[in-house]
Parts: C-alpha cells; sequence; structure tokens
C-alpha cells in the first residue's frame, strides 16, 4: 500500500471489525491487519499459484478467508488474464497503459483464460456474512472501479475504503481518479488522503463514509 495503515489507523480512530481485501496478493497485509485488533479478513486473489501462497500465509489467521476468484462488474464474462514477471503483483485482465513506461522492467509472462465474477453474486455464492466487514481494500492494477461496480448495495456496508487510484492510464481503459471520486460519492464517501503519487500516475487512496 502507497498508504501507512498504522497512520491511517492512529489519524482517523479506525476500529474496522473486518477487512475484505480484493486483490490480495499472498495477503502481505494480513500481520497488519491482526496488528490492530482485525480477526475477521476475507482476501480475493485470481492467479492460481499466488492464491495458494494466500492460503498457506493466512492459514494463521482463524477467521481469515481465501477466494479465488476474477473480479469485475459482470458474471462469466470471459477474459484475458495476463500475467506479470513481478511474482504476479502487475497481472491484469486489462493491458498495460503508462505502466510500461513507468516500470519497463516489468512485463507480461503468461496468459490465461478466466471468467468474471461479481463481488454481490459470489458473496450469495459462499455465503458470506458480509455483516462482519466496515474495511474495504482494492488493488486490482486499473480494474478498482470494474470491483466497486460489481458490489452494488454492498458498498452502503462500509465505513472505509482503501483503493488504488490514477490519474492517467496506468492500465488501457482504467478508471480514473475523478471517475472512482464520483462513485464513491454516490456513496457518501469522501477521500481524505492521497498517498505519494508514483511518475504523477497512480497512488493509493483512503476513503472514509461521510
Amino acid at each position: 500500500m502507497m498508504l501507512e495503515f498504522d497512520q491511517l489507523v492512529s489519524k482517523y480512530n479506525l476500529a474496522p471489525k473486518g477487512v475484505f481485501h480484493i486483490g490480495a496478493s499472498t495477503g502481505q497485509e494480513a500481520e497488519q491487519y491482526a496488528k490492530h485488533g482485525i480477526d475477521n479478513m476475507v482476501f480475493i486473489e485470481a492467479i492460481h499459484e499466488v492464491y495458494q501462497d494466500l492460503v498457506r500465509h493466512v492459514a494463521k489467521y482463524p477467521e481469515a478467508i481465501s477466494i479465488k476468484a476474477c473480479i469485475s462488474d459482470t458474471d462469466g464474462q470471459p477474459v484475458v488474464f495476463k500475467i506479470a514477471n513481478n511474482q504476479g503483483q502487475s497481472s491484469s485482465f486489462l493491458d498495460f497503459g503508462t505502466h510500461s513506461t513507468i516500470h519497463p522492467e516489468t512485463r507480461f509472462i503468461k496468459a490465461r483464460k478466466m471468467f468474471t465474477h461479481r463481488i454481490d453474486t459470489l458473496v450469495t455464492a459462499t455465503g458470506l456474512d458480509m455483516a462482519r466487514y466496515d474495511l474495504l481494500n482494492i488493488d486490482l492494477q486499473g480494474a478498482e472501479l470494474f470491483a466497486l461496480k460489481g458490489m452494488g448495495a454492498l458498498l452502503n456496508g462500509f465505513n472505509a475504503a482503501i483503493l488504488e487510484i490514477n490519474k492517467q492510464e496506468t492500465y488501457k481503459g482504467c478508471a480514473l481518479v475523478g471517475e472512482v471520486d464520483e462513485y464513491m460519492g454516490q456513496y457518501e464517501f469522501e477521500r481524505v488522503e492521497t498517498g505519494f503519487w508514483i511518475e504523477d500516475t497512480w497512488t493509493d487512496g483512503f476513503y472514509i463514509k461521510k
């Protein structure tokens, strides 16, 4: 994350009862969440090998739930998911935009056909109790707004959100920060913190419900 979770917790007096993390990679934030007393955690990751590492990593947290799914705003849409050479961290079903200029060392090395899932239908299918989660974290390499739209009314149940945001098309077709701010505003969220912009292109934003 481009924002320090410890600082956000302290500055905004956060006491989340649970975190819903979309685009979890190997769940490297789990220790930070647990440090602040967050037992309820959901981690969603699309890449099978990374998902397996995620499951192993968070196994020590009894209330942590790991789900393998490619998240978007529609169900069952076939996409070509490109896997990057940096342990999968820059992987996306979107193509590189300015990412190629900012990080020329990063490239796609594999591609797999996946089918997308909306969060709201995924929650219904898995029987998750969404009352346990009030902090949202989305890091989907340009697909954040797709995921937000795929949450439907579930977004109303969150009090705060950490989202990757873009000033430019880091990934081709990704939403820009103004679009994300506008969408979050429809659910009464306001961006109150913004991380350091990498090459004036992307960073993380922290949103709180007004």
